[in-house]
């Protein structure tokens, strides 16, 4: 049996996660646009990993992707029911 161990640089934890989901909610509600919203955040986290994947999400919304597609590219940062919840959303 070979052990295979987590590298933590290379991982978005559930705390990264949440301070996404939920910074994004804040701006939404205050009224700022999707792709700037997550702009901002991006340029909060220290997670290279997340800032990575926010990019290119936010490059497929502008591009004209819905959120929700963009979203399924990274099942690591967006589970089944956090797609299906901004599709409904959406």
């Amino acid at each position: 049996m070979k052990l295979q161990f987590s590298n933590p640089f290379h991982r978005i934890s559930a705390k990264d996660r949440l301070f996404f989901i939920h910074q994004l909610a804040i701006m939404i509600a205050s009224g700022i646009p999707l792709s700037l919203g997550i702009n901002l955040v991006l340029q909060q986290t220290q997670n290279k990993l997340l800032r990575g994947e926010l990019s290119v999400i936010v490059r497929d919304i502008e591009s004209g992707r819905p959120f929700s597609v963009a979203a399924t590219r990274y099942p690591d940062l967006f589970n089944e029911v956090t797609v299906a919840m901004i599709r409904s959303g959406e």
